[in-house]
């Protein structure tokens, strides 16, 4: 018999660790920002003016859903309003975690029975919410499929965006991998010769966590040094963007964690490249590099290079770059991509979230001409 339990207290979110950390080993969609480290870690940081909101499906005694949610009070249009939202979402801009991959956590061969449970309960109580807000979840999951089903006359939903994340298949010999393009293949070539011309060239990279944290002001440093070169402040000038990835950093455990790698030029780091590993896919975070002294060589090109290799020896079948657009750096040798979206609901069934749904279809509208008049 299926069964809802909810949790709203941080420490019954810390005893749910081993049942989570269970359910997610069995689950389809294995992705580093579902794991109980992250999102804990992430609520720890940002919990201010949220409630945990975190539903738990149970099957007799088993959990075969977990719901990572939480109630956050907006004000949209001048109008205060309270949202139902994914944990790992919804920061402030200048701290956003970008927290790719959210959704729930669900059994395999339960997921759309478990996905159904969680909304018929969230659509059961109306009187709690007023509207309904899922980033980045992916457009073939249960919880989408699902979610279009259980949505009535009462509610209206649209899907805010699509987002594209690009990721390259990896084979299992770094030969393999050159022989795949021959473009490919030239232009490591010629990066590769580039970099060896400009001095003594090594590559480092570090998993173990307590040298990860030890070479962190390095990771800092070069990822401020590229954003402040191009007038932008950086991730690391937030203090919660900062304070989560060394909690989180300490926190993994097993097949996942962070590790850093770093491209030398005559005994200096020079450029960088942060990455998450779970599983078998190794997801490109963030990156870093001095940007005046060597312009003109390409330096995160050529440290990708070094990473993709060690990637293809450590046995990685994907190596993932999160979010990108089509035709960046991050489709160069893209094999594919899985796309993410938005999902927003009002609840018709109280006026002001009416309202602000009509005023938000309005102004997209709006944005939607504006856009093609500027074109």
């Amino acid at each position: 018999m299926y069964s809802i339990r909810i949790v709203q207290e941080k420490n019954e979110f810390y005893d749910l660790k081993a049942a989570w950390n269970a359910l997610f080993e069995d689950s389809v969609h294995k992705e580093i920002s579902l794991t109980w480290e992250w999102l804990y870690t992430w609520w720890e940081i940002f919990c201010e003016g949220c409630n945990l909101f975190i539903i738990v499906v149970m099957f007799d005694e088993c959990v075969v859903g977990i719901a990572p949610l939480l109630f956050r009070e907006r004000k949209k249009i001048g109008i205060t309003t309270k949202c139902i939202e994914l944990l790992g979402s919804g920061e402030d801009l200048e701290d956003e975690i970008c927290s790719d991959y959210l959704g729930f956590i669900l059994k395999k061969g339960q997921e759309e029975v478990s996905s159904q449970k969680i909304f018929e309960y969230i659509l059961s109580s109306p009187s709690q919410w007023d509207e309904i807000n899922l980033k980045d979840i992916f457009e073939d999951s249960s919880e989408f499929k699902v979610f279009k089903k259980c949505i009535n006359d009462d509610y209206k939903y649209s899907v805010e965006y699509r987002t594209k994340c690009p990721f390259v298949e990896l084979p299992k010999q770094w030969d393999e991998f050159l022989a795949g393009s021959k473009k490919r293949k030239k232009h490591i070539k010629v990066r590769i010769n580039t970099l060896n011309r400009v001095g003594n060239v090594s590559y480092e990279c570090v998993k173990d966590k307590n040298k990860v944290l030890e070479l962190f002001p390095e990771i800092i440093r070069l990822h401020q040094l590229r954003w402040e070169s191009a007038g932008h402040p950086g991730c690391f000038s937030s203090y919660k963007f900062t304070s989560f990835h060394k909690e989180l950093i300490l926190r993994f455990f097993g097949d996942r964690f962070a590790q850093v790698e770093f491209l030398k030029i005559d005994n200096e780091y020079v450029a960088c490249w942060y990455y998450f590993k779970c599983k078998d896919r190794l997801y490109a975070y963030l990156s870093g590099c001095i940007t005046d002294k060597y312009e003109s060589i390409g330096l995160g090109s050529a440290l990708t290079i070094f990473s993709i290799r060690q990637a293809i020896s450590d046995g990685i079948k994907y190596y993932d770059y999160y979010k990108g657009k089509k035709g960046s750096y991050k489709y160069q040798w893209a094999s594919g991509d899985r796309i993410l979206v938005g999902i927003n609901v009002f609840n018709s069934k109280k006026w002001k979230s009416r309202f602000i749904g009509c005023a938000c279809q309005i102004r997209r509208k709006l944005t939607k001409i504006k856009n093609r008049l500027i074109k």
